[in-house]
């Protein structure tokens, strides 16, 4: 564990907005506050209690999502709930690990909170939270407006590197 701010991991979140005339608007670009528990899960890498693995991806619209799937999910202030984003398969290549999710808004306006904890990403959803979480937006986050019939995609890249 002593080595754990050496490893030099840490990531970067992007988040688009399609608007309903199919402009594509970049409406997040900053890095992320990755967890302890995923960090030291990476120096760790044969601790057995940890599992961070995307692997049961989210894979529709469920509100809240699914217990057991992994992936991106974002709390919608104005319905308060939860919601799951439809996962693309992460890709890695050379230490970074990019995973991307969309959500098309088909109910009523969405107000995605600008509270730090309410876009997460991570491992074994449970009701409200992930068991293992891999990292959230940070404080950097502002409150974005998604209209019905628009498109959030988020773009999240996680870098393992040595320092």
């Amino acid at each position: 564990m002593e080595n754990i701010n050496k490893i030099g991991i840490g990531g970067r979140v992007k988040a688009w907005i399609t608007r309903l005339d199919g402009r594509k608007e970049l409406v997040f670009d900053s890095h992320n506050a990755v967890d302890a528990s995923y960090a030291a899960d990476i120096v760790d890498a044969y601790d057995a209690g940890m599992n961070h693995a995307l692997d049961n991806l989210f894979n529709g619209v469920t509100t809240p999502p699914p217990n057991g799937e992994d992936g991106i999910a974002f709390y919608d202030t104005t319905a308060g709930a939860w919601h799951e984003m439809i996962m693309d398969a992460p890709t890695a290549n050379l230490g970074v690990t990019t995973i991307k999710g969309t959500h098309l808004c088909a109910g009523a306006d969405k107000l995605i909170a600008a509270t730090a904890t309410h876009v997460l990403l991570g491992h074994n959803w449970l009701t409200t939270a992930f068991v293992n979480p891999v990292a959230n937006v940070g404080a950097a986050w502002t409150a974005q407006a998604v209209l019905v019939g628009e498109t959030l995609t988020i773009e999240w890249t996680i870098t393992h590197a040595a320092t």
